[in-house]
C-alpha cells in the first residue's frame, strides 16, 4: 500500500490483515515502511522471498531512487490506483466475479466516508 497519509496507510495495513479474519496473516507487516530502514534505499527489503505487508510512503521511491520492484504489487490508496507489472491472474467464475463486486463496493464506501476508520466499524 502507498500513500501520503501515514494515518491512512496504518489504517489501511490493518484493516487488510483484519479482512481475511478467521484466517491469520503471519507473515511481514510494516504498516509505515521507514524511508531510511536498512535495506530500504537498496530496495532489499522490497524483495524479500517471502509474503509482505508493508505500508510504503509515497515519497519512498523518490528518496531511494528506485523503482517498483516486477513481482510487488502496490495499492495507491490516495487514488485507488492499482500497479503490477506483471498481469494478475484471472479468478474463476463466478466467484471472480462475486468478489470483484463486493471489493467494488467496499472501495466505494471508503471513498464516501471522510474517515476510514468508519469501514472497519461495519455499520454499512
Amino acid at each position: 500500500l502507498t500513500s501520503e497519509n501515514y494515518s491512512h496507510l496504518t489504517t489501511c495495513v490493518f484493516a487488510l490483515i483484519a479482512l481475511i479474519y478467521p484466517l491469520e496473516y503471519i507473515y511481514n507487516v510494516i504498516p509505515i515502511l521507514p524511508v531510511s530502514m536498512p535495506g530500504a534505499s537498496t530496495g532489499e527489503i522490497l524483495r524479500s522471498p517471502m509474503p509482505f505487508l508493508f505500508g510504503v510512503p509515497s515519497t519512498f521511491f523518490v528518496v531511494n531512487k528506485m523503482e517498483v520492484p516486477e513481482d510487488v504489487v502496490f495499492v495507491n490508496i490516495d487514488t485507488g490506483k492499482i500497479l503490477r507489472r506483471t498481469p494478475m491472474p484471472t479468478l474463476p467464475e463466478p466467484q471472480g466475479s462475486e468478489i470483484s463486486q463486493e471489493l467494488r463496493k467496499c472501495l466505494q464506501l471508503l471513498y464516501s466516508r471522510r474517515n476510514p476508520r468508519e469501514c472497519l466499524q461495519g455499520d454499512h
